[in-house]
């Protein structure tokens, strides 16, 4: 009796082990599918909490109609791995440039090369120091006020621009209702905005991009603004400010205790001047002790220098980078992160007409020494400003030995 029932028994455990194997592969196939789909980009408005942008497609699709031009995204500059990340300098669309564009398009005011280089970082940030917006009244007794029409922020997305810092001495020149209207001109044009916001966690939270299987958490504060009311501590809308450095400090403590990578923007210094003050030097190391793998400075419309602190890259200031005066030597920096490798190579610039282009001899195929001084300039200038650094022929910056 017992033979009869064997053979039935065998089969029904080989039925039993192929479903199981086969649930498991279709388990597999879901689970690998939700990680090929992790390039998205997401803007906290507080540590615990998060809304997810869906990443905004760098194409020419994204461009107007009279920029037939533009050069398309390759994303070929990082390594497998790697991931790049390019800040610039300030930002600001005044009248000559939205001139420019509105004759010649994006070629009237960045060369092609140059687009070709932003467009090709994986993150891009700019420092957004102006107001999109039609409102407001300028600010009584200010020497220079800043706003531009919501619809230049087509501008932006042709760059490629992923995240705006929104923390600095001009983002309020036309008030708070023109404030408002510039992070939601923003964010509906798919750019999150990082220290500034209608709230307190608004303006601390960090924007965060997830890049090859790492999180990059991207902070921003100004130490440089016109009025106390600025201060989101003191109302809304407003940015997050860090005269006394312990609230950014703890906002950095807070990203680093959740994600990979922490970055930092700052509008801070004196204008015009080559060298950071003492605060800049002291506030930067505080930062970085805090957890921040690279420090961006804004605000004195020049380069300052660079230094290295315990491995981790300082620029003091990059200057202006679209703005209404040519303060040449321009450059921005490209980072690029592999774990717990950092490198960082300057981007050469000039302006001229409001317009930005790349410098010569910053492209390989660049080869005449005609050319290349251009580029070796900006090189030896700002190695001749910085402290214990190096700057190779390439651009490359690395710690002195």
């Amino acid at each position: 009796m017992k033979r009869k029932h064997t053979f039935p028994k065998i089969i029904l455990s080989i039925l039993f082990i192929i479903a199981v194997v086969a649930s498991a592969i279709y388990v597999s196939s879901l689970t690998v599918g939700d990680h090929n789909n992790a390039d998205k980009i997401i803007h906290s408005k507080d540590i615990k909490s998060t809304k997810s942008y869906t990443e905004k497609e760098k194409s020419n699709s994204d461009s107007s109609a009279s920029n037939s031009n533009s050069v398309s995204d390759s994303k070929t500059t990082s390594a497998p791995g790697s991931t790049s990340i390019i800040f610039t300098g300030d930002v600001n669309l005044n009248q000559p440039i939205l001139s420019n564009y509105d004759s010649s398009g994006l070629n009237g005011i960045l060369s092609s090369d140059l687009q070709n280089i932003l467009k090709s970082a994986d993150i891009l940030m700019i420092n957004n120091e102006f107001s999109f917006s039609t409102r407001g009244e300028a600010m009584a007794g200010k020497e220079y006020t800043f706003r531009v029409p919501p619809s230049y922020v087509s501008i932006l997305n042709e760059m490629g621009v992923d995240v705006a810092g929104v923390a600095n001495n001009h983002a309020l020149d036309y008030g708070k209702d023109a404030y408002s209207d510039t992070l939601s001109t923003l964010h509906n044009a798919g750019i999150p905005t990082v220290g500034g916001g209608n709230s307190y966690n608004e303006a601390a939270a960090p924007a965060v991009f997830n890049k090859n299987g790492e999180t990059y958490a991207i902070l921003a504060a100004s130490r440089v603004i016109p009025s106390g009311s600025w201060n989101i501590d003191n109302s809304t809308p407003g940015m997050l400010t860090t005269y006394d450095p312990n609230e950014l400090i703890s906002e950095i403590k807070k990203a680093k205790a959740s994600y990979n990578h922490v970055l930092v923007e700052v509008h801070w210094g004196k204008e015009y001047a080559d060298h950071p003050e003492d605060y800049q030097v002291d506030f930067a190391h505080k930062y970085i002790d805090a957890g921040a793998d690279a420090v961006i400075g804004m605000h004195p419309h020049v380069l300052q220098g660079i230094e290295f602190y315990k491995g981790k890259p300082i620029f003091y200031s990059l200057g202006n980078f679209m703005f209404f005066k040519n303060t040449n030597p321009l450059a921005a920096v490209k980072l690029n992160i592999s774990g717990n490798s950092i490198s960082c190579h300057i981007i050469p610039a000039y302006a001229n007409n409001s317009k930005t282009y790349l410098a010569q001899g910053a492209e390989t195929s660049q080869k005449s020494s005609a050319a290349s001084s251009q580029a070796k300039s900006v090189y030896t200038y700002l190695q001749s400003i910085s402290t214990g650094i190096n700057i190779d022929s390439s651009g490359t910056v690395t710690p002195a030995q």
